[in-house]
């Protein structure tokens, strides 16, 4: 079964992809944001992902420099999904210098379809 990694604060918005992304057969593993940067790296590492969900609560700029931080630990690129809310000009500013290519507002696209796009892109880019 293939893996993936979900991370974010919201409990509700985690169970809801975990679940959906479970009945596309995908074996999900889930840590909060706040959980410290050494044991979400372990995780990642020993679980192997296909890919990552990072989710922003509000436009979190302190939930960035958590994925900035990841991103430096992980030494080796795994592709990252961002999903949020009304991405402002910062945000977004942020996730490119980052090289966050997929990014998805949660506004503009209901879950079902945000996962659907993510699993289309993830078939081409993997």
């Amino acid at each position: 079964m293939e893996k993936v990694f979900l991370i974010g604060d919201d409990i509700n918005l985690l169970s809801s992809f975990e679940a959906k992304l479970g009945l596309e057969n995908y074996s999900v593993f889930i840590n909060s944001v706040t959980e410290p940067l050494s044991s979400i790296s372990l995780n990642i590492l020993l679980n192997k992902p296909l890919f990552l969900i990072f989710f922003l609560h509000e436009d979190s700029i302190a939930s960035l420099e958590v994925l900035a931080d990841l991103k430096l630990e992980l030494h080796f690129e795994i592709p990252i999904f961002v999903v949020g809310e009304n991405f402002q000009k910062a945000i977004l500013e942020k996730l490119d210098l980052l090289n966050i290519k997929y990014f998805f507002d949660l506004h503009q696209k209901e879950g079902d379809e945000i996962i659907q796009k993510i699993l289309k892109i993830r078939k081409n880019i993997l």
